[in-house]
């Protein structure tokens, strides 16, 4: 019998259970951070590295706007968020509805689509162990 070790173990069991989970996280902790406005404005008083959001605000002016570079800025701003939102797509759908369905299996599923009575209610039947 092969002994794994603590990190094999959370290597190779808890993360991949938990990618779903890690990666909706992350995606969300990453837009909370690229969409900062009001923080960083009360906060960061004339730093040199600001988020995006704060960059576009420095277009406006109080007598004129350009409203082209603004625009333009803001297009360049929603890249990054827009293509790890459609990477991350299949991850955060399955990440969000993760445990919303306490005991569900496919398995389960299946049995209760089999037993759904008159009147389209599911209902969950007992099905014998095989063996």
């Amino acid at each position: 019998m092969t002994v794994a070790s603590e990190w094999q173990t959370f290597q190779r069991i808890v993360i991949p259970l938990a990618r779903s989970a890690l990666i909706t996280v992350a995606v969300f902790a990453f837009l909370n951070g690229w969409g900062d406005f009001i923080f960083a404005l009360t906060i960061l008083n004339g730093a040199t590295i600001v988020p995006v959001t704060l960059g576009i605000y420095t277009y406006l002016g109080n007598y004129s706007t350009q409203w082209g570079a603004v625009m333009a800025a803001g297009a360049f701003a929603m890249v990054p968020a827009a293509v790890m939102l459609v990477v991350a797509q299949r991850y955060i759908a399955s990440g969000l509805t993760a445990g919303s369905v306490v005991g569900s299996s496919d398995e389960d599923l299946a049995r209760c689509e089999r037993g759904a009575g008159e009147g389209g209610r599911a209902r969950l039947i007992e099905v014998p162990e095989r063996g």
